[in-house]
């Protein structure tokens, strides 16, 4: 495959992004947007290659999604006083 389209399936991206091959312990991540608008924007992020390392990259950025979720909860909180927010 030489390039990816809109119509790609998500086969077709891992098969795309490889990078990895017979390197151990080796993980490619590779951050795309699919769509950008003011409206309406979509970004996915792969993860390929060494599984318990592709699998600590996954579980991080889950905790960083997270962690933002919680702190824009905290900013919308109504009658909030002094905000407690933490790194």
């Amino acid at each position: 495959m030489n390039k990816l389209s809109p119509e790609s399936t998500i086969r077709d991206c891992f098969d795309y992004f490889d990078g990895t091959e017979g390197q151990p312990g080796a993980v490619q991540v590779v951050p795309v947007t699919i769509k950008q608008q003011t409206d309406d924007t979509q970004l996915c992020i792969f993860i390929k290659g060494d599984h318990s390392t592709a699998s600590v990259i996954m579980a991080e950025l889950m905790t960083k999604v997270d962690e933002l979720f919680a702190y824009s909860q905290q900013a919308e909180a109504p009658d909030v006083k002094s905000a407690i927010i933490t790194p």
